[in-house]
């Protein structure tokens, strides 16, 4: 089967592991949802795109089939990210390049073939559901970012 091919380059400049957060609601995280820290900048064929610090996302529409042999904080973790935002139904992407986005950047960041072709299919198998959500964005608490300032500096 013949992919689209998409040119995808991340210009933030950051280690995003520690740039997000589970997304507390009522004193309890779900285990699904994650919050952004930090504003994301990347471009898609050359459109550039701002991902806003406290964009909320559930980390790529998979499938409960899928989820538990996909490692979503692994090496696709910023993939996952944009890959939420792209499915905002606002969005000029369609589901499919949405899909190859996550793709390319996996591979981009290490991932192996099969992981991102498992992803790849998993989100093209469940994708239509996160398709049909608006974003969710919710102030960042700048208590948390103090915090992962304060763990990470070197005594």
């Amino acid at each position: 089967m013949k992919r689209l091919s998409m040119d995808v380059k991340l210009l933030t400049r950051a280690d995003l592991s520690g740039c997000i957060k589970p997304f507390w609601e009522y004193a309890k995280w779900d285990g699904i949802r994650w919050q952004t820290l930090v504003d994301i900048v990347f471009e898609v064929d050359g459109v550039r795109h701002k991902i806003p610090s406290g964009f909320v996302c559930d980390m790529g529409s998979i499938p409960r089939a899928f989820r538990p042999t996909i490692n979503r904080m692994g090496n696709s973790l910023v993939g996952f990210i944009i890959h939420d935002w792209l499915y905002c139904p606002d969005m000029l992407l369609t589901r499919k390049q949405a899909d190859m986005v996550l793709y390319t950047i996996g591979r981009d960041h290490g991932e192996s073939w099969y992981t991102a072709n498992k992803i790849y299919y998993g989100c093209r198998a469940g994708g239509w559901i996160g398709k049909m959500k608006p974003n969710e964005f919710h102030p960042v608490d700048t208590r948390v970012l103090y915090s992962i300032i304060q763990s990470n500096r070197i005594s």
